[in-house]
């Protein structure tokens, strides 16, 4: 996941591509040109008001530049945890339980115990993804069918963004949280998570601060080989909401 670019990153960006044919240049995209599907959320774990919010007014403004916008929910995207999981499982290589022990497999169950009573030098989330990367292994055919259904929702965004459109996705479940406090609950990666496993590039951009002071943001994806659409419309929004900004010390 790319982070949102200066408007001397896309420029860099644009000229390393210019040889190769690899990268267009996101300077050179009409805003007005683009399709625009708001996903607010994956019909499972809730977004917190204030990112929604957040999200709408980037619709909004992107629509203010003469891009369509329209709305959209995908059903595929409520089992994007279980999804991610099995095709990490079938893509091959260390599993995440073996990265986490330096090469060599963690007692998970063991873990969790020992993470009950501050004992264990992983966090919770880290356990809880060594422990879901079994489900496959245990059950086959159930990790089959999780597979065939990512390549199912893979197909079903690329056709929903189309060659000419980019898709605005919440990051998170809710703003910035304070440190420690997005281990719980342990699973609210995965709205970042299942983007990642589809391979649909992605550009993180930041959308201000909430009344707390605390940074909101929203994830801009395009298809395969289109990041410089997901770039101009960061950099659009860049524009508009003044890109990333200090948060301010608040108690929350």
């Amino acid at each position: 996941m790319a982070v949102v670019p200066s408007k001397a990153t896309a420029t860099a960006c644009a000229a390393e591509g210019a040889g190769t044919g690899a990268t267009s240049d996101p300077a050179a995209v009409d805003v007005a040109s683009l399709e625009v599907v708001s996903v607010e959320g994956d019909g499972r774990i809730a977004v917190s008001d204030g990112l929604v919010r957040a999200q709408l007014d980037a619709a909004r403004a992107l629509e203010a530049r003469g891009a369509r916008v329209r709305t959209a929910k995908v059903a595929g995207l409520s089992r994007s945890i279980e999804i991610w999981s099995a095709m990490l499982d079938a893509a091959g290589g260390p599993s995440f339980s073996e990265l986490l022990g330096n090469g060599r497999e963690i007692a998970a169950a063991r873990e969790l115990y020992r993470f009950a009573f501050g004992r264990s030098p992983h966090t919770l989330p880290a356990i809880a993804l060594a422990l879901l990367e079994k489900v496959p292994k245990l059950i086959p055919e159930h990790g089959r069918r999780l597979v065939a259904l990512g390549a199912k929702l893979k197909q079903e965004l690329v056709e929903l963004i189309g060659p000419r459109g980019v898709m605005l996705y919440p990051s998170h479940t809710r703003p910035a949280p304070r440190h420690h406090r997005s281990m719980f609950p342990p699973w609210n990666w995965g709205y970042t998570a299942i983007l990642n496993v589809v391979e649909l590039p992605v550009t993180q951009v930041p959308l201000g601060l909430d009344a707390d002071g605390v940074p909101l943001g929203v994830q801009v994806a395009a298809v395969h080989g289109n990041d410089h659409l997901s770039i101009a419309a960061a950099l659009s929004l860049e524009d508009t909401f003044g890109g990333w900004v200090p948060p301010r010390l608040a108690r929350r």
